[in-house]
């Protein structure tokens, strides 16, 4: 499949260009990272990808689009990871992987008619800290072929099963979680909760069909003000999940 990447110069200046093929990782926190060498996810495509330059000269606001051919080998299946980064030949820039996320464009390439969707929750904590602040983490593993887009919730009920609070996070529903990546899941509750027990439970859409993930943690809101230098209650149960 042949497509372009169009890029822009919004200088009046001319701007020598080089492009190169890179890898595509996107970090535990969210944060994307373009580098060399095989990433740990196991789904690079960047082999399969052929540029039409390597160098040119981009005109004073000027706009042009380089053409990329993405050449899948016979039996892939799921999704593959790559970027197109692109260096000014006349400067010295930095070779920091998420530096370089910022000057790439990121492929996503997915073989049609196949790929299926697995996670895997890691754990869920729900600990309180000294400020009174609830804070819940929650890492999932995408054990799949195809990338996913996480829809996390999190109910808090008290001691009578009651439904005293309620945490969503829709920016990650926007959020790819890469195939064989981990992304850590985080979360807060600020408002004041009253003194006692207290469950959290978490539920995790991933896709069409699929069975949500869920996890349970409880807490312990004390009878006093937190002080400073009081220390975090914390509460770790096991996380039910499924991978269906």
């Amino acid at each position: 499949r042949m497509d372009a990447v169009t890029i822009t110069n919004l200088t009046r200046e001319t701007i020598p260009l080089e492009m190169k093929v890179m890898e595509w990782v996107r970090q535990a926190d969210g944060a994307d990272h373009v580098l060399t060498g095989k990433p740990e996810h196991g789904r690079s495509v960047a082999d399969c990808i052929t540029l039409r330059l390597d160098s040119m000269e981009l005109r004073p606001l000027g706009k042009t689009r380089i053409p990329v051919t993405l050449a899948l080998p016979e039996g892939f299946s799921g999704e593959g990871y790559a970027a197109v980064a692109f260096d000014r030949a006349d400067r010295e820039l930095t070779d920091a992987p998420d530096q370089v996320a910022r000057r790439s464009t990121r492929i996503r390439a997915l073989a049609s008619r196949t790929g299926q969707a697995a996670v895997e929750l890691l754990s869920f904590t729900a600990q309180r800290a000294p400020n009174g602040v609830i804070q819940f983490l929650a890492p999932i593993a995408n054990t799949g072929d195809v990338g996913i887009f996480p829809d996390v919730s999190i109910s808090i009920q008290n001691s009578e099963n009651t439904e005293v609070g309620r945490i969503t996070l829709p920016d990650l529903r926007s959020s790819l979680v890469q195939a064989g990546t981990e992304r850590l899941i985080r979360a807060e509750h600020r408002k004041i909760l009253d003194p006692g027990s207290h469950t959290a439970l978490l539920t995790i859409r991933y896709g069409d069909g699929s069975r949500p993930l869920s996890g349970r943690a409880s807490f312990v809101v004390p009878e006093s003000k937190p002080e400073a230098g009081e220390t975090a209650q914390e509460s770790v149960l096991s996380a039910s999940d499924s991978t269906n």
